[in-house]
């Protein structure tokens, strides 16, 4: 009714929505500097919404997909749970009174190794995701 309207107008030309009630989308705010902190990359956040709202995979690719999130799901939890800890322990060793730069030194090493564990393991579950789930889809899907 509202696009209808608009048409009726003679100042404008065309209206018209891309909006599709059968195609919903959503708008996604990342926070990348989180992300990054917690060992994700924003792009894997979306290839995994993606995977989820998009409809892509089939029903045994998306089993495929949830065990492997699943098998990695402990370790992740792990790890930010450790960085979660040695984040707060170097956060009161700044705000001690007297903080001692070798030992702040020394937390924030820990806290940058903790993350680059993070990150591999990230990356470690994102190759797998693409070579047992999102490459065998696009092949079934080119043959289709």
């Amino acid at each position: 009714q509202f696009i209808g309207a608009l048409n009726q107008r003679p100042e404008i030309a065309r209206a018209y929505s891309t909006f599709n009630i059968n195609f919903p989308q959503y708008i996604v705010s990342i926070d990348a500097a989180k992300a990054k902190r917690a060992g994700v990359s924003p792009n894997a956040i979306l290839s995994t919404l993606s995977g989820y709202y998009g409809g892509q995979l089939s029903e045994a690719g998306q089993a495929k997909y949830d065990q492997i999130v699943r098998s990695y799901s402990e370790k992740f939890d792990k790890l930010n749970d450790e960085l979660f800890v040695k984040n707060s322990e170097l956060d009161a060793m700044q705000r001690a009174e007297r903080p001692d730069p070798k030992e702040v030194r020394a937390k924030a090493d820990e806290v940058v190794s903790v993350r680059r564990e993070l990150r591999a393991l990230s990356d470690e579950m994102n190759q797998k995701l693409e070579k047992e789930v999102f490459a065998p889809e696009r092949k079934a899907a080119g043959q289709r």
